[in-house]
């Protein structure tokens, strides 16, 4: 969108100048980055985020250089640094940041990184509060982005963001003694080692390295030389309560859901609009359930959804016979159009094993999910029709994973879009929450559907096509042109 947010003197928000009287107080107890007296779960520990010349250099042997803004960054500006291996045989080019933390306590680490000649990373967590053992994976930039290696039980997930770059994120639970807090990125050669001679001019890009309470990543919130000043670049962001600020500008948004905008559509048009219909109700026929020597049966309301709503649906083997069970809804997509398909899916006392499909009859595209640990697997495409963009899984607390992954199709037709489930016997599957499926290279909200593609508004916020934003079915008084 064009303008993110403007903040005029008299404290209004504009949103593509479309929405106002949105009520903040910039000296106020919420702030733009607390709530709940000055609490935020969300906020970035680390300073300096995306300026990793001042960012610290392991102790001897290290050798790396930095050069400040070298390319653009996700974002579209030009704050990205390029980490620069040096030419010193037998050392490593560890760059790390301290950070203020508690013990015993969860944290996720995120950051953005490019290959610049060097396609492998390691991001860790480590330090005394960490028992002086690393937490964090290794990792491959090049594809989807590939897992290469977990290490000492962190919960890790790589995304492909465009244009090269993916967003890793690592967790770790501090100790119960504290000491030094610490997150590192080392550039890894071909084999995946740290220690190594460079050639003086490859490295890896980074950008917006952010560290949360928490075991899983929010939208990153950028910092200057401490983390209470956020930068103020970034599109959104949910903490913990669900309360969400834009451009850390705003708390308290009111919205009338019956007022004449409505709440996903604009123009009449709506390129991120949920395509898929009655995405918390399973038990609706129009979720075609396949299983070839017995039944599936759906028991609605049967958990506690991402969202801590009785809303989330078990699906599980109905009686002995079969090892593998689907789940379908169709729809016929667009050629040559990106597009995302994601789920919310908890074990059942299952395998742990899922696949989300796309199938038009003869041709397929598969992606794999390990729900136990929390992995994504490979991909398969059987037949030409397909390109595999992307794909992620993400950790939403309680079991809950969100996987998705983004494609194109080269044709159109009347597609399934599946879940393949393991059981482990009688009664087992999955619990499954929030389908979706949208006109985007990545999931972004989920945004519930009912059946005749009603917003079941318990949405955090999304933008569509034109550039107007919608935050939980709350926002009112839009005055912009609306015809």
């Amino acid at each position: 969108m064009a303008i993110a947010s403007r903040i005029l003197p008299t404290g209004t928000f504009l949103v593509n100048n479309s929405l106002d009287e949105v009520s903040y107080s910039l000296n106020g107890t919420t702030g733009a980055y607390t709530y709940n007296n000055g609490v935020s779960t969300s906020v970035n520990k680390l300073n300096y985020s995306q300026d990793f010349t001042n960012w610290n250099k392991n102790v001897a042997p290290n050798d790396y250089t930095v050069s400040a803004d070298s390319t653009a960054a996700p974002d579209g500006s030009t704050t990205a640094d390029l980490i620069i291996k040096g030419t010193t045989a037998g050392t490593s080019s560890i760059c790390y940041k301290l950070f203020t933390g508690a013990i015993n306590t969860a944290y996720c680490g995120s950051i953005y990184v490019k290959a610049g000649g060097y396609s492998k990373v390691k991001v860790k967590f480590g330090g005394t509060a960490f028992n002086n053992i690393d937490t964090g994976g290794t990792f491959d930039l090049a594809g989807v982005g590939t897992v290469n290696s977990i290490i000492n039980g962190s919960t890790v997930t790589i995304t492909s963001v465009g244009n090269g770059w993916y967003r890793i994120t690592v967790t770790a639970t501090s100790d119960a003694d504290g000491g030094n807090y610490v997150f590192s990125i080392t550039p890894l050669d071909a084999t995946y080692n740290e220690v190594f001679a460079g050639n003086g001019t490859s490295g890896i890009y980074l950008w917006g390295a952010q560290v949360e309470l928490g075991s899983a990543a929010t939208a990153y919130v950028a910092t200057g030389a401490t983390t209470s000043i956020n930068i103020n670049n970034f599109a959104q962001r949910t903490i913990a309560s669900g309360i969400e600020y834009v451009s850390g500008s705003f708390d308290e948004v009111s919205y009338n859901p019956n007022g004449g905008t409505g709440q996903i559509g604009y123009n009449g048009t709506d390129t991120t609009t949920n395509k898929l219909k009655y995405t918390q109700d399973f038990s609706n026929a129009l979720w075609v359930k396949q299983q070839l020597s017995t039944s599936i049966d759906v028991t609605v309301d049967a958990t506690t959804a991402p969202d801590g709503s009785l809303t989330a649906d078990k699906l599980a083997q109905s009686s002995t016979g079969g090892t593998y069970y689907s789940v379908y809804q169709n729809f016929t997509p667009t050629a040559s159009t990106n597009y995302t398909y994601s789920m919310f899916v908890k074990n059942a006392g299952g395998t742990g094993s899922i696949n989300l499909t796309i199938y038009d009859t003869v041709n397929a595209q598969y992606a794999q999910f390990n729900i136990s640990t929390g992995v994504a697997g490979a991909t398969t495409i059987n037949g030409a029709t397909f390109t595999l963009n992307s794909r992620s899984i993400t950790s939403y607390g309680d079991g809950w994973y969100r996987c998705a992954f983004s494609f194109s199709s080269s044709l159109s037709g009347n597609f399934q879009f599946k879940v393949d489930f393991g059981v482990s016997g009688v009664g087992t599957g999955v619990y499954l929450w929030g389908a979706q499926l949208e006109q985007a290279l990545t999931p972004t909200a989920y945004v519930g559907m009912l059946g005749t593609g009603v917003n079941i508004n318990n949405f955090a916020r999304r933008v569509v096509s034109t550039g107007v934003e919608y935050v939980s079915g709350e926002f009112d008084e839009y005055t912009g042109n609306l015809v």
